[in-house]
Parts: structure tokens; C-alpha cells; sequence
């Protein structure tokens, strides 16, 4: 199940679909840091939003992660 809703969460067309695909990774346990340092990139707010909670109790772990949050200070959307 999780490869394809990485898939989703990276390629779905709507992004309802890729929130919940993050979602269900998240509550699957099998959201990687990779998966979610595209979210964070996601065109999306809303996506990004989610990115940003799910990313959050895994910061102190992941430089990775860390940078592509420092990324969204300048993010223009509310």
C-alpha cells in the first residue's frame, strides 16, 4: 500500500488527494522523510501546511527536513 500512496502523495493531480495520501502514510507509519520533503515543496499550501505538521516531531532528526522547512519562511501563503 505505501508505494502507491507515495505515489499519490508525489504525482496526484488534486491536492485533496495528495493531503490524503500524506495522511495515510502518516498513519500507516510509512511516511519518509523523502516523501515529505517533496510535500514541503508541494505547489500547494494546503499540501505544504500538512508537510509542515507531519514534519515537525521528526525535525530534531532530520537536517534534510530541517532545510526544507527553512525553505518555507519566505512562503507567501497564509
Amino acid at each position: 500500500a505505501a508505494p502507491a500512496l507515495e505515489r499519490l502523495a508525489r504525482d496526484a493531480a488534486l491536492p485533496a488527494v495528495r493531503v490524503q495520501a500524506l495522511s495515510a502514510l502518516a498513519t500507516l507509519e510509512a511516511l519518509t522523510d523523502g516523501v515529505l520533503s517533496e510535500a514541503l515543496q508541494d505547489p500547494d499550501a494546503e499540501v505544504r501546511r500538512l508537510a509542515v505538521r507531519l514534519a515537525e516531531p521528526r525535525l530534531e532528526d532530520s537536517a534534510d527536513l530541517r532545510a526544507a522547512l527553512a525553505e518555507l519562511a519566505e512562503d507567501p501563503s497564509e
